[in-house]
């Protein structure tokens, strides 16, 4: 797998979403051995350190998906992870997330606020983020898959699900595009130095 990230590593860099976009985030459980517990020894609760932060986010025709951190997104993550990857003044269809506000605000964006907690009782084919569920139904379907992946390599594992999801859904395109990626990427994978 090192070698397919290595060739997919600046994939999602040249990304940009525009349109109307539709921005959510997913989590995803740290492992086992790295849980952070408190002083009694339980768990933390809820969206806590122990959540790895999935941004996502897509147009018609593409979608991105990057590391936030860990815990529930900041601001801050938030507009680094996607300020380049949305085109200013385009449509973002998102819930009630605060951290969602400063990106809105850089870019311009014409912003459609959904709540969430009314929005999850609505049938999937009236729901106005359905797409955007699916996509992080999707993803964690993916990241199930490759349940004993390394944590760290989050951000590879993301890269390669968007090029799966992304333009062109025809599986030998996909394979020629990669290949021609590959050949053309001039990087050394040492496995012993």
């Amino acid at each position: 797998m090192d070698k397919v990230f290595l060739v997919l590593k600046g994939y999602q860099s040249t990304l940009v979403l525009s349109g109307e976009i539709e921005l959510d985030e997913t989590f995803y459980k740290v492992r086992k051995a790295d849980i952070e517990r408190k002083e009694d020894g339980k768990e933390y609760r809820g969206l806590s350190r122990n959540q790895i932060c999935i941004g996502i986010a897509c147009d018609q025709s593409s979608i991105i998906c990057f590391v936030e951190g860990e815990g529930k997104p900041t601001k801050q993550g938030t507009l680094d992870a996607f300020a380049s990857h949305i085109k200013p003044e385009s449509t973002m269809k998102h819930d009630m997330e605060q951290a969602h506000v400063p990106l809105v605000e850089a870019l311009k964006l014409r912003s459609i606020v959904y709540d969430s907690r009314q929005i999850k009782q609505l049938p999937d084919s009236e729901n106005p983020l359905n797409r955007i569920n699916q996509y992080c139904r999707m993803l964690k379907l993916f990241l199930a898959s490759h349940s004993g992946f390394i944590r760290e390599d989050l951000q590879d594992y993301l890269n390669l699900f968007c090029f799966i999801m992304n333009q062109p859904k025809d599986k030998h395109e996909k394979v020629e595009k990669f290949m021609s990626v590959a050949v053309g990427c001039r990087i050394l994978l040492r496995y012993r130095s």
